[in-house]
């Protein structure tokens, strides 16, 4: 059977339709893929971003009330939202401190309400818990 013009004309139909169908189903599944990869980066970012401004708003309390804070819920509003804070503190006791160039440590009285350390717990479910601000 020989194989003429016509009969191999006849048996690539709808090939190139076919094709091209295939590439458009390759390239719609690499623009989905890339449309998630970019929706999960803004998402991190949005993340990130929140985490960044509640630590800001957390040092702007603490500089304005220090440890008076201590014991207490604060209210945080960070992008219209309002967020509780929730600070404790523990007193330190027998402070000492070394200095360089001094033999030996040097005690240092200070009040037990001004050596605290201070932790701060906040709850975001934006960014899906508790972020825990100091020692644990």
């Amino acid at each position: 059977m020989s194989l003429t013009k016509s009969s191999i004309k006849h048996s690539q139909i709808g090939d190139v339709l076919l094709e091209a169908v295939v590439g458009m189903l390759i390239a719609g599944i690499v623009v989905m893929g890339t449309i998630y990869a970019v929706g999960r980066g803004s998402n991190a970012q949005y993340v990130n971003n929140l985490k960044g401004q509640i630590v800001d708003a957390v040092r702007g309390m603490l500089i304005a009330q220090g440890v008076s804070a201590c014991g207490t819920n604060v209210s945080l509003i960070v992008n219209s939202k309002v967020y509780t804070a929730v600070v404790s503190c523990t007193p330190y006791t027998n402070v000492t401190a070394s200095f360089p160039g001094l033999s030996g440590t040097t005690p240092v009285t200070v009040p037990t309400t001004q050596a605290q350390s201070i932790s701060v717990s906040v709850s975001v479910p934006d960014v899906g818990g508790t972020i825990v601000i100091g020692d644990n």
